[in-house]
């Protein structure tokens, strides 16, 4: 039996190391009118902690509020589609449902994870309880010590990433996983304009990444005197973005770009922070590509002039970060 204490000699709480169950921090303890304990099962290898083992929980608006290592924050949830337990989930925006995790594209289904199903739910719109936070039961075979992710088969998880990377959890034993939240979100793209009459025909492409960026990072190439986009690589003279390529940036609405003559007349580069990139030559019409219409779901890769009459192309990858 031990016994806890406050600073003032007053006793707190008692706690018998081998129950397996304290209580909740005061002497007699019993839930306020309203609310309900629910006991966990504990994992395999119990967590400890000073005083003992302790596996009590109180449910109050829905959410178990664990007292103890080696336990969970489960939260009842509106299932959108038929899944199993230990399911990998994410809450979709537009109705607040949960449905089945997935990494096989840069959206929702992927950052919007959310946790793991309790139990099957064998019908839509059931109210579930999911394993939010804290230790889920329930898995098999999983690899001691080793993290897993989200896969692109919907609701399974992996040691092996799916398309875009979603970290989820480490396994503590062959049944437990710990969740973990991995912050980052990031998504990659690639594209190429082609325009005759650059004036008169802006690009626009539109580049969904499932999150709002912070950071875009661009790679890009540029000519000004034909219609074709430009090669990453080309032994030839002709066109010195097609044997050179440059980097640029966005972050939180300021380009870090630069600008150059690619006719000739001028070689310096010179930073701007109007555009990823603008060419100077005399009568191009400055075309200028740039990041634009920033949303929830992706922005705008943009191509486009003064007006001027003239034929371009600009080949790009983007890689973009929350």
């Amino acid at each position: 039996m031990l016994e806890e204490y406050d600073n003032f000699g007053n006793r707190l709480d008692t706690i018998t190391p081998d129950s397996g169950i304290s209580s909740l921090g005061f002497n007699n303890f019993s839930p306020p009118q309203g609310l309900i304990t629910d006991t966990v099962n504990e994992p395999t290898n119990p967590k400890s902690v000073i005083g003992g083992q302790m596996d009590s929980k109180v449910i109050a608006n829905n959410t178990v509020v664990s007292q103890s290592a080696g336990s969970s924050i489960i939260q009842q949830r509106t299932s959108g589609e038929v899944f199993s337990a230990n399911d990998a989930l994410y809450i979709k925006k537009s109705d607040g449902k949960v449905y089945k995790a997935n990494a096989s594209a840069s959206d929702e289904k992927i950052f919007n994870f959310i946790g793991f199903a309790k139990n099957n739910s064998p019908t839509i719109n059931q109210l579930i309880d999911v394993y939010e936070s804290g230790y889920v039961p329930g898995f098999s075979s999983l690899i001691i010590g080793s993290w897993y992710f989200v896969t692109n088969n919907a609701g399974l998880i992996s040691t092996t990433p799916g398309t875009y990377f979603k970290r989820v959890g480490l396994a503590m034993s062959a049944t437990e996983l710990y969740i973990i939240r991995d912050n980052l979100r990031t998504a990659q793209a690639s594209g190429t304009f082609a325009i005759t009459n650059l004036g008169a025909n802006p690009g626009t492409t539109t580049i969904t990444t499932g999150f709002r960026s912070s950071l875009i990072l661009v790679r890009l190439g540029q000519r000004n005197n034909a219609a074709t986009a430009p090669v990453w690589f080309d032994t030839t003279t002709t066109v010195v973005f097609s044997r050179i390529t440059f980097f640029a940036s966005w972050f939180s609405g300021l380009h870090r770009g630069f600008s150059f003559d690619l006719g000739g007349s001028a070689t310096q580069l010179d930073e701007i922070t109007t555009a990823l990139f603008t060419d100077t030559s005399a009568g191009k019409g400055s075309p200028s590509l740039k990041i634009a219409n920033l949303t929830d779901t992706g922005f705008d890769i943009t191509l486009s002039n003064d007006g001027t009459n003239v034929d371009t192309g600009s080949r790009w990858e983007v890689l973009a970060i929350a």
